[in-house]
């Protein structure tokens, strides 16, 4: 399956595109959007889009996993991730 990654200059031009406004502005727009959600998941843990999903960080306890290269064990340290559910709108678009 081919990939069909999106990548921060396409997503600024089809926001240009679609709001009729320059790439530069729609740029900082995407941008200011996406550091909103960072600094919404940082602070407050979530930062959920109504129809679109939810950015939670959850904690992950420390465990031992292996090396894929050589097989061997090591040690994951507990860490922060952040997951992604998706919402309804999105589910439905993707399921449709």
């Amino acid at each position: 399956m081919a990939s069909n990654t999106i990548r921060k200059p396409e997503l600024d031009a089809a926001v240009a595109e679609a709001l009729g406004m320059s790439k530069e502005l729609a740029g900082e727009i995407v941008a200011s959007v996406l550091e909103e959600i960072i600094l919404g998941v940082a602070q407050d843990g979530q930062v959920q889009i109504l129809g679109f999903g939810s950015f939670v960080r959850r904690h992950r306890n420390a465990r031992s996993g292996r090396n894929p290269r050589d097989g061997g064990v090591i040690e994951i340290a507990a860490h922060e991730a952040v997951i992604f559910r998706a919402g309804t709108k999105l589910k439905l678009a993707v399921n449709h």
